[in-house]
């Protein structure tokens, strides 16, 4: 029974990710390139999928969207809840912000999933910043003439992480609890003893990160919550139902952070399994939305379109893509075409040897001046110097 299972384990884990794990080396090559690379060309754009830094970050979601691609979910991504989530059995949210859900958002989710059954919504909250595992793996590789400043950048960095102030912008926000769990702040631990459901094949060895929790709300009438993950007697990952399950069956997964999601945690083969396991409870035979968003939270819409005017068409794929380039070849046949002084034309050349060409540029020379008497005074004193010298020919 042992080797059935391992056997299981072996087709349920290793196979369908060889293409993720083709991505994953090159987190692993930028750890034994030491810190030779700069600072700031280590992407840590947070909670992307795609883009240019997002899709290659350390702290994006792209190896998680491929772990669903190779079991079969056709993944997309979008920056706002809109009606199109409803083409969705799975959403995954991986915000970049500290803050719980707007009251508009936790609504929205609410809806989609009551209307439609076996809907699964997974929230990962933000206390995590992959890049001091990074600094820290990179440190025990690195000759001892870098260790001294990868330090001092593994301790700006956890300064940031344990203030919530970085360069751009204050990232601790204000919004402490929302209609499906609050935010209780910890202290920042690293852990490998987990026990619960979603635990399963998973060995000691994974680790995960304990700071800031998110705890189920004390509110049992909305929502009935299950512990998934539990360390410490604190729910690392807990599932909310509807206390009258049979009315769509849909859930919402709440993950206190990305310490195993993200895409540098899952270098780790067991948080692989850890993620895997998680895939697990969603519906197989829908497709999934990833939601993006930055600091300032996702927006609600009613409508797909950003506008409600006539033009608003233009600005939806594939259109935006489209019309910027008719737009720019349209530019270019003006300026060829239609040049503001008319297209040039092209004259026959005309010979430079016939005397009566030179009597012909002349009069109009002269006739440009506009002064006729000085004219008429230079044609009498040519006749007259050609009447003298028909004269002198003669005698």
């Amino acid at each position: 029974m042992f080797s059935r299972a391992l056997d299981r384990n072996i087709d349920r884990f290793a196979w369908p990710y060889l293409q993720m794990l083709m991505s994953a080396l090159i987190l692993v090559c930028a750890i034994s390139a030491g810190c030779q690379q700069a600072e700031q060309e280590l992407s840590t754009e947070y909670g992307k999928i795609a883009g240019i830094e997002g899709g290659v970050s350390i702290n994006g979601t792209s190896v998680f969207a491929d772990m669903f691609a190779n079991r079969g979910f056709r993944v997309k991504r979008r920056s706002k809840i809109s009606p199109r989530i409803n083409r969705y059995q799975t959403l995954v949210w991986v915000p970049d912000s500290t803050s719980c859900p707007d009251p508009e958002v936790t609504d929205a989710i609410n809806q989609w999933i009551d209307s439609d059954y076996n809907r699964t919504f997974i929230y990962v909250g933000r206390d995590y910043e992959a890049m001091s595992d990074y600094l820290r793996d990179v440190f025990e590789k690195a000759p001892t003439s870098e260790k001294e400043e990868l330090l001092r950048r593994l301790a700006e960095s956890d300064l940031e992480h344990d203030t919530g102030w970085t360069d751009y912008f204050w990232w601790k926000d204000d919004l402490p609890s929302c209609d499906w769990f609050d935010r209780v702040e910890g202290s920042r631990t690293k852990t490998s003893k987990l026990r619960g459901s979603m635990t399963e094949l998973v060995s000691d060895s994974v680790e995960i990160e304990l700071s800031d929790m998110l705890e189920p709300t004390e509110d049992e009438g909305s929502w009935v919550s299950e512990p998934l993950v539990v360390s410490d007697k604190k729910e690392f990952v807990f599932e909310l139902t509807r206390p009258w399950g049979d009315r769509s069956d849909g859930r919402i997964i709440v993950v206190s952070n990305g310490s195993f999601l993200l895409n540098y945690a899952l270098v780790d083969s067991e948080n692989r399994k850890l993620a895997g396991n998680l895939i697990d409870l969603c519906d197989p035979t829908g497709d999934v939305m990833f939601l993006e968003s930055g600091p300032g939270g996702i927006d609600v819409s009613d409508s797909d379109t950003n506008n409600h005017n006539s033009w608003s068409w233009i600005s939806q794929a594939p259109l935006c893509h489209i019309v910027p380039h008719f737009l720019m070849w349209g530019i270019l046949f003006c300026f060829v075409y239609f040049p503001s002084f008319g297209r040039p034309k092209y004259l026959e050349r005309e010979s430079t040897s016939t005397f009566r060409n030179h009597i012909n540029a002349l009069g109009k020379m002269m006739g440009r001046t506009g002064l006729p008497n000085r004219a008429i005074n230079k044609i009498r004193k040519y006749q007259q110097l050609a009447s003298g010298d028909s004269k002198r020919k003669k005698d």
